[in-house]
């Protein structure tokens, strides 16, 4: 169901979000803020369609949380970490649903590696406990293919072998365009499997 939400919100994203035009020139950029910000928009939209309402009711979805002042945050050193998006019950650790990080597909090997090291700090069991950790690249540039999976193999592989860290929660997905297909991966024997279907 998680992917369902997912390529449910992400499917409606169009071109102007993934590739920003800017005025006077031909090129355009990929802004993960203005990306981000539509994606929130998309899931609180399709937080109310009848078929996610069950999986979502009264949860809440937040941008960038800041999690100064939960206790467990802070005794696990997350209180300053902000995911770019969460999906929880504020004031209920046991309804700690889905977090998310959300990358440009040109974006570098480190800052992927932090990224999925924030995902599995958050979804380990004795720390946050988030039930899902989402990875989502988006757009695609000049950049190939094959170059963006084998770096994000790369480092889901750095940070389950080198790291010693669990993503066994975690869904990757890849929105190339604006399209209504979203790529899903899954990682398995040091493995990255691309499951998406067109349903």
């Amino acid at each position: 169901m998680v992917a369902s939400l997912f390529n449910a919100a992400m499917g409606k994203i169009s071109a102007s979000y993934i590739n920003l035009p800017f005025a006077g020139s031909s090129q355009l950029k990929f802004r993960e803020r203005v990306y981000c910000y539509e994606l929130y928009h998309q899931l609180c939209v399709a937080q109310e369609l009848q078929e996610f309402k069950e999986m979502l009711g009264g949860l809440q979805i937040a941008g960038e949380p800041d999690k100064t002042g939960n206790p467990e945050a802070e005794k696990n050193n997350l209180a300053l970490t902000k995911p770019d998006l969460i999906i929880h019950l504020p004031g209920e650790m046991g309804r700690n649903f889905i977090v998310g990080e959300v990358k440009p597909a040109v974006a570098s090997w480190k800052s992927i590696v932090a990224d999925l090291c924030k995902l599995a700090k958050f979804t380990a069991k004795e720390k946050m406990n988030y039930r899902c950790g989402v990875f989502i690249l988006f757009g695609e540039g000049k950049v190939r293919e094959k170059t963006v999976l084998r770096r994000l193999q790369k480092a889901i592989g750095h940070v389950t072998g080198n790291l010693k860290l669990d993503l066994s929660r975690l869904e990757c997905f890849w929105h190339k365009n604006a399209s209504p297909l979203v790529h899903r991966y899954s990682f398995q024997n040091n493995v990255l499997s691309d499951e998406t279907t067109n349903s």
